[in-house]
């Protein structure tokens, strides 16, 4: 339980066979153990729940939940006591080239099933904990359910799928993921499509491709961390875009979300959007509303003479938000080579009330290796990373003190980044976060001109 963030809901089931009564018990995830009491002599089956959603649901059926599989028992006495272990299955979530989170705009009781998509894309889903390995069974049918299959095994989380090999109609996917005791570690939820749900994922052809994204574009404007996602202490994050055009006339301009650990030229979702003269728009909850992705990452957008800045929030205990302001990175911040090799900010913190993280974000479209090295108020070095970034990547070190440095204290820290290679352009933040409410500061990395600089 300690690998995910704070479960809030889990129950367990017994199903008595002979009575047909549910029998509820009580779950102790400190311990890791259950305990259902009262059940009559014979045979049943128990079912143990973990809803990590924000709000809980009350089942288990969304991505990175968690949910046994089904363990049978026999009873010969009212008096005895068993004990069983159930193996429990993280849900597995596809993130591209659609997310299963969200309903699929696609059938499963016509052909072709699933949702359209390219002919060739690029199969992501989160990284299931504790997993070594991942199998891909690809299943390839036409419409009268005969079939071929062809399978990949990957230690990443992603897998490149080509349409129409087989000369197929759609496809369904099975995975097999393999950790170093357990054979079989996820499972598909129930995946909600137009007309109903199925615990497996569809897809068929002859969608139009992302648009080529480019590099070296002078007219991107970069956020460097955007969310929708759980955090630590029970926090759940997302995030508002605000895009203001003080020209004359109106703007159609390119969105590029690029999710975290990702080659951004490979592996990214598109969009535009529409700005009038003389306007500000804000997208609420922009990955999901915009993108139709969960997750995080970094968004580009791409426009003349506009203003660019978002909000990434969370719900405050008592009602309302807490969240920080995240402008677009400036380009005196960025890093690279044959310019700007440096950048420092202070003020690390890791408390019992507070906690920083750091991020990091490529915005040219090229490779970039960054050291970062973490100081103490001493000035002596706490720790230090080499982190090797693809073209417009992004990553987030959580808890840098602790992670980096191995601190469980550390009070007006700094933080050193420097460009050791690469052609890529760097931009990079802290992030500190109240640990009991949630507030976040955002604080860029970065010397600043004086205000009154000519």
């Amino acid at each position: 339980v300690d690998l995910f963030n704070p479960p809030l809901t889990a129950v367990v089931i017994a199903h008595d066979f002979t009575s047909g009564i549910v029998f509820t018990g009580t779950v102790n995830l400190t311990e890791g153990t259950y305990m259902v009491t009262g059940l009559p002599a014979g045979d049943g089956a128990a079912l143990l729940e973990i809803d990590r959603g924000n709000p809980p649901d009350g089942s288990a059926e969304q991505p990175g939940d968690l949910e046994s599989i089904w363990g049978y028992y026999t009873i010969a006495g009212a008096d005895e006591d068993l004990e069983m272990d159930l193996e429990m299955r993280y849900m597995l979530h596809a993130t591209s080239p659609v997310d299963t989170a969200f309903q699929l705009d696609g059938v499963v009781n016509e052909c072709p099933m699933g949702p359209q998509v390219a002919d060739v894309f690029t199969l992501t889903w989160d990284p299931v904990p504790r997993a070594t390995s991942y199998t891909v069974r690809i299943v390839r049918f036409d419409c009268d359910y005969t079939y071929t299959v062809d399978t990949i095994t990957t230690t990443t989380n992603s897998a490149e799928i080509e349409l129409g090999t087989a000369g197929e109609d759609f496809l369904k996917f099975d995975f097999m993921v393999s950790g170093h005791s357990v054979a079989d570690l996820a499972t598909w939820p129930c995946v909600n499509y137009l007309d109903g749900c199925a615990n497996t994922l569809f897809l068929h052809g002859g969608g139009s491709p992302q648009p080529e994204r480019g590099v070296h574009h002078a007219n991107g404007y970069f956020i460097p961390a955007v969310a929708k996602v759980g955090g630590a202490q029970g926090t759940y994050w997302t995030t508002a875009l605000t895009v203001l055009n003080p020209a004359d006339s109106p703007q159609t301009l390119e969105a590029f979300y690029t999710p975290r650990g990702s080659d951004g030229t490979t592996d990214y979702l598109a969009a535009d959007l529409q700005l009038g003269a003389r306007s500000s728009t804000t997208w609420e909850d922009v990955v999901a509303t915009v993108f139709g992705t969960t997750g995080a990452g970094s968004l580009e957008i791409r426009g003349a003479n506009i203003i660019v800045t978002s909000r990434t929030s969370t719900p405050g205990l008592a009602g309302g938000s807490y969240g920080q302001g995240i402008p677009s990175l400036l380009p005196g911040h960025i890093l690279r080579t044959g310019g700007t090799t440096v950048q420092w900010a202070g003020g690390i913190v890791r408390s019992s009330a507070y906690r920083t993280n750091f991020g990091l974000c490529e915005v040219w479209g090229e490779d970039a290796q960054v050291r970062v090295t973490l100081w103490d108020e001493h000035g002596q070095t706490a720790g230090t990373r080499t982190i090797d970034l693809p073209p417009y990547g992004n990553t987030q070190i959580n808890d840098l003190p602790h992670t980096l440095g191995g601190l469980d204290q550390m009070e007006n820290g700094r933080v050193e980044v420097e460009i050791l290679g690469g052609s890529g352009r760097v931009g990079a933040y802290l992030s500190i976060v109240d640990n009991v409410t949630g507030d976040p500061t955002y604080v860029a990395v970065g010397l600043s001109p004086p205000s009154t600089a000519p």
